[in-house]
């Protein structure tokens, strides 16, 4: 599930890693992401990854292509757009770069140390909660989407197994497995 996007600053920016947006691409879902996520975020090196599979002949990544936005800070409010904003160092910041790949080190240099990081990338997600950081990835976007009526057990079943078709290696057969 997602974090609590709310906190009393309002809500938390979510920064998509590559995998998570080329999945929702996939299975032609990218419209219901952003307008699920209060506040879209990603970094240039995910555009960049984005851009180099396209080009590759994975045109079923146009339109995540399409969503992304440049940005100078994350909007306050909702938007229908993913703003793609430079990863800025923090003092005290863990070095991800020689852990991660690039597309999800820079995504979580640009979360630390206070937004959410979707990640489906199994080294991502034990940096993010070695250092505290809230994450989620393709699924539990999924279940949280369910969760709040947003989408259908069955739609998000649908979704998950056009992933799985092209090679996603999900940890559950149902996302009906993690609904309370």
């Amino acid at each position: 599930m997602l974090p609590d996007e709310q906190t009393s600053e309002g809500p938390t920016p979510i920064v998509f890693d590559t995998t998570v947006l080329s999945n929702f691409a996939r299975s032609r879902s990218i419209n219901w992401l952003v307008s699920a996520t209060a506040i879209p975020v990603t970094v240039p090196e995910v555009e960049r990854e984005l851009q180099r599979g396209r080009d590759e002949g994975y045109d079923y990544l146009q339109p995540a292509l399409d969503w992304l936005k440049p940005g100078e800070s994350a909007p306050e409010d909702s938007v229908t757009e993913i703003r793609v904003l430079e990863p800025t160092p923090v003092d005290g910041e863990p070095d991800p770069i020689a852990r991660l790949d690039r597309g999800e080190a820079h995504a979580f240099r640009k979360t630390w140390p206070d937004w959410v990081l979707a990640t489906d990338d199994l080294d991502a997600r034990r940096l993010a909660k070695e250092h505290e950081v809230g994450i989620t990835g393709s699924v539990g976007i999924l279940a949280d989407g369910v969760a709040r009526d947003e989408l259908t057990v069955e739609t998000a079943d649908d979704w998950l197994e056009t992933w799985e078709r092209a090679g996603y290696r999900s940890p559950v057969e149902s996302i009906e497995e993690l609904l309370d």
